[in-house]
């Protein structure tokens, strides 16, 4: 279990990185192919613009979509984590031979009671 969750630590802590380089490199490469096609008349600067722009907003819905799945995987490991809890053996057992006790009707009664941490009672005489 630790194993994989420093696994999706990991991959969560790259994945920004890696988009913003990703999409860098995109970036850099369309914009050198565009000044290209501009230089060689095939497409004018407002259809360049209006392109970058279009990239842009693209760009920003899949960085967010990558931000979702990211979120969506911790949810899944901590749900698997909170299952796997639920679904462990319970410790405590009852003794052998133990008698069942009535149901709970009326209140929990506490005479006398003493709490002590180590060097001696914190509390006395409770009621």
């Amino acid at each position: 279990m630790l194993r994989q969750d420093l696994k999706v630590a990991r991959v969560l802590a790259l994945t920004p990185s890696a988009m913003e380089f990703l999409g860098t490199l995109v970036g850099v490469g369309l914009i050198v192919y565009a000044g290209w096609l501009v230089h060689a008349g095939r497409v004018t600067g407002t259809d360049l613009m209006r392109s970058i722009v279009a990239l842009l907003v693209v760009f920003n819905n899949v960085r967010k979509l990558s931000s979702l799945n990211n979120s969506l995987q911790q949810a899944a490991a901590a749900a698997r984590r909170v299952h796997e809890v639920l679904d462990s053996p319970v410790a405590v057992v009852d003794k052998p031979g133990a008698e069942t006790l009535p149901p709970f009707r009326d209140a929990i009664r506490f005479d006398d009671v003493v709490y002590t941490y180590g060097r001696g009672p914190v509390l006395e005489g409770s009621r």
